[in-house]
C-alpha cells in the first residue's frame, strides 16, 4: 500500500447469511486527513472482548448504532444505543433522567457521545459548556470513560461547537475529516455512509 492509499477506513458492512460480517475498506477519508489509528490521529481507548459500550446522542447516534453493534458483535463487545432525535448537548446535560436511565443498563467501559450537530444552530454554543461538563461528570461518576464522536461536516456553519467539544479534553473522534455519503438532506448519512463512519470509529477504538 503506497502512502496515498493510507487514508482508508473500515467501510461497507454486509451481513453474510444473516450471521457473519464482511468488513471491506472504503476510501471515505479526505486525501490530507490522518487515518484513524495512525500516529497522526488522536488515539481512542482500547476496547477488548467482553467490554460494554453505551452510545448516546442525537439522530446521528441512532444511525451509527446498528453498524456499530454489528462490528462490536464480531469482536464480542456489547454496544447499547440510546440516541434521541434532534437533541442537543444542553438537553442531555440538563435531562439527567435520559442519561441516568441509559447508564443504569451498565456498567459500561466506554460511553460514546454523538452530539453537537443540532448545537450548531445555537447562537452561542459556548453557553452550553456547563451542560457539557454535567454530562461528562455523570458519565465519569458511573465509572465509564467518555469518548466524543465530533460532528461531521455540515451544510451550515459551526459557531463554535467543535471548539467546545475540544475543550472537554476527552478522547474525540474527528468525524469532520471523513467524506461521508449523505442522504438528501445533506446531514444524515446513507446506509453506506453510516457503515463507513462506524467502521472508521470502530477501527480507531480497537486498533
Amino acid at each position: 500500500m503506497n502512502p496515498a492509499e493510507r487514508q482508508w477506513v473500515w467501510g461497507s458492512i454486509a451481513i453474510v447469511g444473516g450471521v457473519g460480517l464482511v468488513l471491506a475498506t472504503s476510501r471515505l477519508m479526505r486525501p490530507d486527513a490522518p487515518a484513524p489509528g495512525s500516529p497522526e490521529a488522536a488515539a481512542g481507548p482500547m476496547l477488548r472482548p467482553g467490554a460494554r459500550v453505551l452510545l448516546v446522542g442525537d439522530s446521528l447516534a441512532q444511525g451509527l448504532a446498528p453498524p456499530l453493534q454489528q462490528l462490536a458483535k464480531a469482536d464480542r463487545i456489547d454496544v447499547v444505543g440510546r440516541g434521541r432525535q434532534s437533541t442537543t448537548i444542553q438537553q442531555w446535560g440538563q435531562q439527567q433522567a435520559w442519561l441516568q436511565q441509559a447508564l443504569a443498563e451498565g456498567p459500561f467501559d466506554v460511553v460514546l457521545i454523538s452530539l453537537g450537530t443540532n448545537d450548531m444552530k445555537v447562537q452561542s454554543p459556548a453557553s452550553e459548556e456547563p451542560a457539557m461538563r454535567s454530562l461528562l461528570s455523570a458519565i465519569v461518576a458511573a465509572g465509564s470513560q467518555p469518548v466524543w464522536i465530533a460532528p461531521p461536516t455540515m451544510p451550515f456553519p459551526d459557531r463554535g461547537v467543535r471548539a467546545l467539544v475540544a475543550s472537554a479534553d476527552v478522547p474525540t473522534f474527528p468525524s469532520d475529516q471523513l467524506t461521508i455519503p449523505r442522504a438528501g438532506d445533506g446531514i444524515h448519512g446513507t446506509l453506506a455512509g453510516y457503515a463507513g463512519w462506524a467502521g472508521a470509529i470502530w477501527h480507531w477504538l480497537t486498533v
